[in-house]
């Protein structure tokens, strides 16, 4: 699997706070990486190449897992609702950043992050 592109996350501590930094590396990353000069052409090429499209699909699960798998120790440890369902809510928190890059040809400033996260994890309990 490739990690590259995602930056560490703290281990311990609240999940929120490890879901904003983490967040806030992809959007990051989203504009500013070597990785995201190709990110348009190989959405092109997996259209049409059997190779390229078993490569995104990949890249799109490595990339993802981290986020999927903060949002499920949240949910098992009780600081997020027990019926979350961590794979919707990591597309609802990413897509976003990727929706301003390859839509909008916009970043996702990491400043408002915190306000995403707050939004669709709804207020702190």
């Amino acid at each position: 699997e490739h990690r590259g592109a995602v930056a560490p996350v703290p281990v311990d501590g609240d999940i929120r706070p490890r879901v904003v930094a983490l967040l806030e590396q992809v959007a990051r990353n989203a504009t500013a990486s070597p990785q995201s000069a190709c990110l348009t052409a190989l959405i092109d090429a997996a259209e049409h190449d059997p190779e390229a499209h078993e490569l995104r699909r990949r890249l799109s699960r490595a990339g993802r897992q981290t986020l999927v798998d903060l949002l499920d120790e949240g949910r098992r440890s009780g600081e997020l609702p027990t019926e979350l369902d961590p794979e919707l809510v990591s597309e609802a928190l990413a897509g976003p950043i990727f929706l301003r890059r390859l839509m909008m040809d916009e970043a996702l400033d990491p400043a408002d992050i915190r306000r995403l996260v707050d939004q669709v994890l709804g207020p702190r309990a």
